[in-house]
């Protein structure tokens, strides 16, 4: 059985304010400013913060002379407190923190949680409950108290805190499969006090009450949430909760009942690569020497050519390829030559950085894994924003990219007269949505409307989401994004280039025309389909298109 997280070796804990521990003694001895320095190194733990960064995060005057001969001596007196001084590893590179399986407390909460999840998935429901409370445990407060407020901690604590919102949810989903409807209630109340938009909890409440016989109760439990969706935030209910609705109304007998076996190939109830014989390497990192930003890459395959491929607005290394349309789109990629995939900055498991960096330096990010695998030219292949980065890239260095693929991209959100524009305040909105429910996977009714009514890409999507990024953060990512036009740079572009483009409402199709009438000798191919995930709906179409650009380059 698994221990709970109080106790055993965790050495570690930031589910709450900061606690080192000893043989299972609170280390009392630290400092504030050790304090954080611990706190910010175990956001990215076993990586390299650059020296810089730290100064810049912690300390108030961090170009003061003395600034960098103080964050030693603080790092000195750190080692000697802690149990394993030369955890604290430094070089020219900064500093880290090393971290064993079983010293941190975040480690603990998402083993026990996947755990918990694999058991409902399993249709074992007690083993389930048993598995999420000790996850649950874990918890003391609010994580990364330390660091919270800005940078990377702001951004890890609030997908810790959604993880922990997911393990309430779940342990509730265990007492429903456990025929425990009162005991699930209890648990929802002080949830929907803090969380009252939160349309996952909803459903929960109406399936409960309905579970305990209480029909007329869940069904104006559905009214109350649908007031305050409309009333405060102008929407509708989602489709989860319209279901569950009917199902009341039709007297749905399985409503309720406990939870039945799901196929499931791994803890979190998402297919894992091996399962699916895809033998993957390990994700490498790389560090930026101009701002010691840390991003994550996977190089797959091999060949003659090399093919980066630039993500969307989310991008998570891991979770991509746990559904198998999208691993199917990068297999297919691979075939094209050896395959390098990344997670931009602000998202998956590359650093979480503050802000939304311009173009250009996501740009030169990309340009870095190429540095990094040992690449002098790539083929670019990108989708939606991803297509801006990769055309950005191939004006600022046209000698590394040997041609460039763009998919389902439109250079700007507004411009006078344009019929390939999705109006600004339009796009902000859509976004603003998506942040609402950011995490249940309803994104795919307009991304890709042939996947919305899957249960099963709906959920991998929403863990999609929760990995990659915040709802806050995806916001302020819309917010900048609107506010970008890349059209300037299009007569820029000497490279040979791809533009696709499907029937899709996301991105106008006239932006496609738009762009291949601006790049000089472009070649574009409009397909069938209204999906604007590229993964999505004729993924074969797509790769044969780019398959045979390619072959045409040589």
């Amino acid at each position: 059985m698994p221990i709970a997280c109080h106790t055993g070796h965790v050495q570690f804990a930031v589910l709450g304010p900061l606690e080192v521990r000893d043989g299972g003694e609170v280390i009392d001895a630290l400092a504030r400013k050790q304090r954080q320095i611990v706190a910010r190194l175990l956001v990215t733990p076993n990586r390299f913060v650059a020296t810089d960064r730290l100064l810049d995060e912690l300390w108030d005057d961090p170009a003061s002379p003395g600034a960098k001969s103080s964050l030693q001596a603080q790092v000195s007196r750190l080692r000697k407190r802690l149990p394993r001084p030369d955890s604290v590893v430094g070089d020219r590179r900064g500093y880290r923190l090393d971290v064993g399986p079983d010293d941190l407390d975040v480690w603990r909460f998402e083993r026990l949680l996947g755990e918990g999840r694999a058991a409902l998935d399993e249709g074992r429901p007690d083993d389930a409950a048993v598995r999420l409370d000790e996850a649950l445990t874990c918890w003391r407060g609010e994580p990364f108290l330390e660091v919270a407020e800005d940078g990377p901690g702001r951004g890890e604590a609030a997908r810790l805190a959604e993880l922990r919102l997911i393990a309430a949810a779940d342990r509730i989903r265990a007492d429903i499969g456990r025929g425990l409807p009162a005991d699930a209630l209890a648990r929802l109340e002080p949830l929907l006090l803090v969380h009252e938009y939160d349309e996952r909890l909803w459903v929960l409440r109406i399936t409960a009450l309905y579970a305990s016989g209480r029909q007329s109760d869940a069904l104006d439990a559905y009214q109350r949430c649908r007031r305050l969706l409309v009333d405060d935030l102008g929407l509708e209910p989602g489709l989860d909760l319209r279901r569950v609705e009917q199902r009341v109304l039709d007297q749905d007998p399985a409503l309720g009942a406990p939870i039945p076996p799901r196929s499931s190939a791994s803890p979190t109830g998402f297919a894992r690569p091996a399962d699916a014989g895809l033998d993957l390497p390990p994700v490498e990192y790389t560090t930026r020497a101009d701002d010691g930003v840390t991003l994550a890459y996977r190089v797959v395959g091999a060949g003659a050519i090399d093919v980066l491929w630039v993500p969307d607005y989310l991008s998570h290394l891991d979770v991509v390829w746990e559904h198998p349309a999208y691993a199917a789109y990068l297999c297919g990629l691979g075939r094209v030559g050896r395959l390098f995939t990344y997670d931009k900055r602000g998202q998956g498991l590359s650093d979480r950085t503050p802000g939304h960096a311009s173009a250009t330096v996501r740009a030169q990010d990309a340009l870095a894994v190429l540095d990094a695998v040992g690449s002098d030219r790539a083929v670019l292949v990108g989708c939606s924003e991803g297509a801006e980065i990769a055309a950005t890239a191939a004006t600022v260095a046209p000698h590394r990219v040997a041609a460039l693929v763009m998919f389902g991209s439109g250079p700007a959100c507004e411009v006078d007269d344009a019929d390939w524009c999705i109006p600004r305040d339009e796009y902000v909105r859509w976004m603003e949505w998506a942040a609402a429910r950011w995490g249940t996977g309803r994104s795919l009714e307009a991304l890709a409307p042939s996947a919305a009514a899957d249960p099963v890409a709906r959920d991998w999507y929403g863990r999609l989401e929760r990995q990659t990024t915040t709802p806050a953060n995806i916001v302020d990512y819309a917010r900048q994004n609107s506010r970008t036009d890349y059209s300037g740079l299009l007569p820029r572009l000497r490279v040979p280039t791809l533009i696709l483009h499907r029937r899709d409402e996301t991105v106008p199709v006239a932006a496609g025309r738009y762009l291949a009438d601006r790049i000089t000798g472009a070649r574009y191919v409009e397909l069938d389909g209204t999906d604007h995930l590229v993964w999505f709906g004729d993924t074969d179409a797509v790769l044969r298109e780019i398959e045979n650009f390619v072959e045409g380059l040589s």
